[in-house]
This record gives C-alpha cells, sequence and structure tokens, in this order.
C-alpha cells in the first residue's frame, strides 16, 4: 500500500508540473498531500525508506525486487529534484539511521543493497552541504514559511503566559492565534507584514506551543516506548534474521519520522506515517519474541569490516569533493577579483 500510494502520488506530481493535468480543474495542484511541497518531499522520504529496508532483505523474489526498486527510484529522483535543503537533511538523517540500525548486523542482509543506501545516504548529505546545486529547475510555486528561530520564539512567549499555558498550551490547532499575539516585530517591517502563518517551521515547536510540556513528554514515551519494544525484539537464541531485519529497519523508520518532527509541519500523510512506523515496531517486535524454527547463520566479521572500509571509503571522497568544490569556489573567486 505505502510503495503503490508512493507511485501514484509521484506519478501525479510529475504530471502536475509538467502541464498536463492543468486541464482537469477539480483535482488539486501540484501533489496529493498538500500545499507545500517541502511537505510532499518529506512524506516521499517514508516510502523510500520502506523500499530500501525490502531490498535489504535475501530472502524475496525476483517481482517483489524490481517492484521496490521502482519504488525507491521514484521517491529517491522526486525528492532529489524537488531542491529543498530541509528534504536533502531529512534524507540523509534517514538513510544514516537505517545504516546504524542494520550495518552492526548483516545477517540476512543483501550488501549490494546495503552499498546503495550508502551512496545514498552520501547523496543526501552532499547535498545538504551545497544546499542546492541548481540542476534542476521545477515549475513549482515559492513556499513562504516562519523560520525555526522565529517559530521557537513564539512557541517560548506562549509557554510563558501562565503555568496552565506551560502545561497545557493553548490548545490543539491554535497555533495561528499564537503567531498573531506573538509575532515578532521586525515582521512589521517586512514586505510580508499582511501574511499569517497557520503552522510553525517544525511539528516539534506546534505540539510544544499547543499541547504543552505535558503533551510534549506523552511523545517521548512514545519514542521510548518503541525503544522497549525494539529491545524485546532482540532474540539472538532464535536467530530470527528476517523478523530481526525488519524490526530493526521500522525502528529506523520511526526514529527517522521523530527526527522530521523538528524539521518540517506535518499534515495527516505524515501522522499517518508516525504511527505506521511505530505500529511495525510494535507488531514486529513482538513477533520477534515469539519461539520460531529458524536456521542460525554466523559471521566472522570480515562483512562487517569490509562494509565499514567500503562506507569510510565513500564518505572520505564525498569529503573530497566537497573541499574541492568549496576550494575552488575561493580560488575562482580569487582569479575574478585579479581580472577584473
Amino acid at each position: 500500500v505505502v510503495g503503490g500510494s508512493s507511485l501514484v502520488a509521484v506519478a501525479y506530481f510529475w504530471i502536475s508540473i509538467s502541464g498536463v493535468g492543468k486541464q482537469f480543474t477539480f483535482l488539486p495542484d501540484w501533489n496529493v498531500v498538500g500545499g507545500d511541497n517541502s511537505r510532499f518531499g518529506f512524506a516521499l522520504l517514508v516510502p523510500m525508506c520502506v523500499g530500501f529496508i525490502h531490498l535489504l532483505r535475501t530472502r524475496q523474489g525476483r517481482a517483489e525486487t524490481i517492484w521496490w526498486s521502482v519504488v525507491v527510484a521514484a521517491t529517491f529522483g522526486t525528492t532529489i529534484a524537488l531542491g529543498f535543503r530541509p528534504i536533502f537533511i531529512g534524507g540523509a538523517v534517514a538513510l544514516g539511521l537505517l545504516l546504524m540500525t542494520v550495518a552492526p548486523r548483516l545477517e540476512g542482509v543483501r550488501i549490494p543493497a546495503l552499498a546503495v543506501v550508502m551512496v545514498g545516504f552520501l547523496v543526501f548529505l552532499v547535498l545538504a552541504i551545497f544546499k542546492n546545486f541548481g540542476f534542476v529547475s521545477l515549475p513549482i510555486p515559492a513556499e513562504v514559511s516562519l523560520a525555526h528561530g522565529a517559530s521557537w520564539r513564539i512557541t517560548r512567549d506562549t509557554l510563558k503566559e501562565g503555568m496552565g499555558r506551560t502545561l497545557l498550551g493553548s490548545g490543539p490547532a491554535t497555533f495561528p492565534y499564537d503567531f498573531s499575539a506573538h509575532r515578532p516585530e521586525t515582521l512589521n517591517q517586512h514586505a510580508l507584514w499582511l501574511l499569517r502563518f497557520s503552522a510553525p517551521a517544525s511539528e516539534a515547536a506546534r505540539l510544544i506551543a499547543t499541547i504543552g510540556v505535558l503533551g510534549g513528554t506523552a511523545f517521548v514515551f512514545l519514542l521510548v516506548g518503541s525503544l522497549m519494544w525494539f529491545k524485546r525484539s532482540r532474540d539472538d537464541r532464535a536467530g530470527a534474521t528476517t523478523v530481526s531485519l525488519l524490526s530493526r529497519g521500522s525502528l529506523s523508520l520511526w526514529l527517522a519520522v521523530f527526527c522530521m518532527f523538528f524539521l518540517v509541519p506535518f499534515g495527516t500523510v505524515m501522522w499517518v506515517y508516525t504511527f505506521m512506523a511505530l505500529a511495525m515496531c510494535e507488531a514486529l517486535g513482538g513477533a520477534s519474541g515469539r519461539s520460531l524454527r529458524t536456521t542460525q547463520i554466523l559471521f566472522d566479521g570480515q562483512s562487517q569490516r569490509a562494509v565499514a572500509v567500503s562506507f569510510g571509503s565513500m564518505l572520505i571522497v564525498a569529503m573530497l569533493v566537497v573541499l574541492s568544490v568549496y576550494l575552488g569556489r575561493s580560488y575562482a573567486g580569487e582569479v575574478h577579483v585579479r581580472m577584473g
């Protein structure tokens, strides 16, 4: 379901920006997630990670491999084409967490697929450092949103109104009122002073402002609960390699979604993904605790060292590329100044 819906969303997005979909006036513009293409890009990171998790499994047929390869290629290519730096940061965080949870134990993991995950992580990391290469220019509308600093200042001022605000917040879906009450004074001198923002720069700022410290603590307990289920899923005696890989992958997916709380405001789709990832952690964690009939596979550590060396080599190459580009820009600027 996740893979199929993501392909439909990606196809609709490309049809919309190409102009073909404009003849259907009853359809929404740009994407099926919401008006902001940044949210759409973050929503694509979840099916991309799900596709990578399935590609890492060794026990699957050719048709399943082709299907998830198409899902990964479509979602990865679309997020790169969107060109938003926060999406690149989110992608690097998501794939980095996947590598951290999968790489320590390589039983039942496809090494070529793991190498692809490493390459994807480095691509997102390099793009996040360079902010925007500018090699793709899509006809998408510009997005205007609050900065993270201004969002957290409004959240802080809202909680400082009183003990009730601190504990319970201003109430669900009331951030527009918080913005009106505590909007920055510098915004009145800006050309966009008439705008009224209905959402902050991140979902974490909105949650703390609207549901207070108690609500924020409840979400921390959700994270702790997922970690407890992951600990329960570790069954070294059974050696359930497939279930173990899926449970570790679901944990990395949940942690990635949790990190996205601090990068982008959520919509309906992202909230569905949040509880879907948490449900996957709980379901697979409980499944791993059962007595399963499995075959134990032992590795001597050579595979782990080989993967570590390969990833380290790719990381060094990426750092050299970044340094070369920055030094090249500085050198070109000096030459232009001296010749100008």
